[in-house]
């Protein structure tokens, strides 16, 4: 009897003492974004880890590398150590190895004899709800002119977070979260794995309502603006045969109906990101026009393969924007 109480005790105990250990083991599940000098030309990367039925897969998102949700293959992750690949448009993949230690993935990415460095960083899991809050207009100083503002932009980006737009210049870059109310810019991520080198955070009063952003970029003085009340903005999904369009709807907060405008994306692969004639936005929607952008197949949230369709497929994606449309009592038919 003695024997098999000491021995439930030491199998209890050594449970107890092996439960932390295996809830500390790092894990790569989630969004990963960082830079990579493949090719001599920094560019931006998405990754996006996921558990399969047969091990780790997920998706590589690299613009000026042309790749746009590529399948990842070959996913390994041992002690740290990560392994991963995926095609190229040339036919020779993409070989990746590296190394996850705190909250970074630094290693060499390699296609056929040209070889780079890369690092990832960690995009904190938030609640995409809280996006729906954070959407909006923002006006900031602006730094040319004393007693003037520029219009900011906070809309959906194609990469299923949020994406900051200069109204008047243009300029645009994805945010990814590094905490519910903090997250940084992409481009400020590209040449460093330091996530607080350029932050955008939201502020709420005491009700929880969204009133202002602060922009810190290291090196320079904080930039504080206040929320407008100019847009509204919807994530939608738009269904057409077999494939389903992700979308951003704008539109002004004046109240009726509204005459709109749907952005179809041109040649390539093109997302709301990309295809997004911002500098129109404020134009546009001044007037009383309700603004209707989406991902094109197979880019961004997108289903299907652009590639493989043919151009009235292409066209009739842009015409069940348009049903889409003539369906809302908030626009005009």
């Amino acid at each position: 009897m003695k024997r098999i109480l000491m021995f439930g005790l030491l199998t209890l105990l050594f449970r107890i003492t092996c439960i932390p250990l295996f809830a500390a083991q790092e894990t790569i599940g989630g969004d990963w974004a960082g830079g990579s000098n493949l090719f001599q030309n920094p560019a931006f990367i998405h990754f996006r880890f996921t558990t399969t039925e047969t091990g780790i897969g997920g998706t590589a998102n690299a613009q000026l590398w042309r790749a746009f949700n590529r399948s990842l293959t070959n996913v390994s992750f041992d002690s740290s150590k990560l392994h991963f690949e995926f095609p190229s448009t040339t036919g020779v993949p993409f070989v990746a190895d590296g190394e996850l230690k705190d909250n970074v993935i630094q290693g060499t990415i390699r296609r056929g004899e040209q070889e780079g460095k890369f690092h990832l960083i960690r995009v904190a899991k938030v609640s995409r709800g809280l996006y729906d809050k954070y959407v909006g207009a923002y006006q900031f100083p602006d730094p040319k002119q004393a007693g003037k503002t520029q219009l900011n932009l906070i809309t959906y980006g194609s990469l299923g977070h949020l994406r900051w737009v200069n109204l008047e210049t243009g300029d645009t870059t994805a945010l990814f979260p590094i905490a519910e109310d903090k997250f940084f810019f992409s481009s400020s991520v590209v040449g460093s794995p330091s996530p607080d080198v350029a932050t955008w955070s939201f502020e709420k009063n005491k009700d929880g309502e969204v009133t202002t952003s602060i922009v810190r970029v290291k090196g320079q003085p904080d930039q504080s603006g206040s929320r407008a009340n100019l847009y509204k903005q919807e994530r939608i999904s738009i269904r057409n045969g077999n494939a389903t369009l992700a979308a951003t709807l704008v539109m002004p907060t004046t109240n009726g109906k509204h005459p709109a405008v749907v952005f179809v994306p041109g040649s390539g692969a093109l997302s709301r990101d990309e295809s997004s004639p911002f500098r129109e936005f404020n134009a546009l929607i001044s007037n009383g026009f309700a603004l209707l952008i989406y991902d094109k197949r197979g880019v961004g949230e997108s289903t299907g393969d652009w590639q493989q369709e043919s151009f009235n497929d292409l066209a009739d994606d842009a015409l069940a924007g348009v049903t889409f449309l003539k369906n809302r009592r908030d626009i005009s038919r």
